[in-house]
């Protein structure tokens, strides 16, 4: 016997991903079509239901839910309410979060089930996940949020009359600005500022301080060589050494790769420096491969590169996601969102299923 995990669509938990971990998914519920599309949570009913097959199946050693954040539906105290009937058998997570923070820790706690765990550890491995998981958000139209009641008249029409692009993070189960930019490109530039930030604390500061090293480097040496080529300029039209004796500037030196390599030197030397997670697992979320999305995936791809060439024991891995039609009524057309779970255990649980997903 053993202990059930069971989330819901708004994880955006791949598949094969819950098959492999035996991971109930419940369907929110989607009806209509386009700008008439509504969304409703999960009823009491059907969750008694559910945990009542689940209970069933593992022999009564009890079911671990994670839904969607009680502010952002009525499925957690919905949840909460079927539970009660169930004597403890039942633990409600409160998520205070969606998409893939929710996906990774269902798995996290599914694969603790596995090895035998009781209710109350499989239950705490989930809390365990959430508890070191972050949630961005960026749309490019603030509409469909401020219609679905997740963005305030005020902070829609702040964004749409100030002309700027928002990047969201769910905190506390409730949707807040983390950082504003006037273009999407910039806008995508604060997500992997986030992202770096997180990962490895004082990143930023690090990254910055190494950039302007590197160039104030770059721009002594690229004198010091202006220096040497007049002189050798000089030597040729009035030469006072023999030809042995002369410098020879270097003529194939090329200023701006001679710039990259450095600051590329400098910014791996800088975050060599700072202390690194276990594993970290990213996933970006998107309902189709748009550009932003693939333009983002490219951009978290390189700075992984970069982290794990600065830190050999820093493990990442990156998922591309689905968001399905039930999350996308509410984020829009174009909107992409990364999930982020850090983990300080070794080995890492939520680092055991393989990367899902491509663009």
């Amino acid at each position: 016997m053993t202990v059930y995990v069971v989330t819901d669509t708004s994880s955006c938990l791949p598949a094969t991903m819950a098959e492999d971990a035996e991971i109930t998914v419940l369907p929110l519920h989607l009806s209509g079509e386009g700008a008439d599309a509504t969304t409703a949570g999960l009823g009491q009913l059907e969750l008694t239901a559910a945990y009542a097959r689940l209970l069933e199946r593992g022999g009564d050693d009890g079911v671990v839910a994670l839904h969607l954040s009680k502010e952002l539906s009525a499925t957690w105290s919905n949840a909460e309410t079927a539970a009660a009937i169930f004597e403890e058998k039942v633990q409600v997570i409160d998520s205070q979060s969606a998409g893939m923070v929710l996906g990774y820790a269902a798995v996290a706690a599914a694969l603790k089930a596995r090895e035998g765990a009781s209710l109350e550890e499989v239950a705490q491995t989930a809390r365990d996940v959430i508890d070191h998981a972050s949630l961005w958000l960026y749309v490019p139209r603030v509409e469909a949020l401020r219609k679905g009641g997740r963005l305030s008249t005020g902070q829609s029409l702040l964004t749409t009359t100030l002309a700027t692009r928002p990047v969201f993070q769910l905190e506390e189960g409730k949707l807040s600005v983390a950082s504003k930019a006037r273009t999407q490109s910039k806008a995508l530039d604060r997500i992997i500022d986030l992202l770096q930030e997180k990962i490895l604390p004082g990143a930023l500061e690090a990254l910055r301080a190494a950039t302007a090293k590197a160039k104030d480097e770059h721009h002594d040496e690229v004198k010091a060589r202006h220096r040497t080529k007049t002189k050798a300029m000089l030597d040729i039209v009035n030469p006072k050494k023999s030809d042995a004796d002369q410098e020879n500037p270097d003529t194939a030196w090329n200023p701006a790769e001679a710039l990259k390599e450095r600051t590329a030197a400098a910014r791996l030397e800088a975050l060599n420096l700072l202390d690194a997670p276990r594993s970290a697992r990213i996933a970006i979320h998107t309902e189709e491969a748009t550009e932003v999305a693939v333009e983002l995936k490219e951009r978290i791809d390189a700075m992984v590169e970069e982290m794990t060439q600065a830190n050999s024991q820093l493990e990442v891995v990156v998922d591309v996601v689905t968001i399905p039609p039930v999350l996308s009524t509410h984020t829009g057309p174009g909107a992409v969102a990364i999930a982020l779970v850090l983990d300080e255990r070794t080995p890492s649980v939520v680092m055991q299923p393989e990367a899902v997903g491509e663009l």
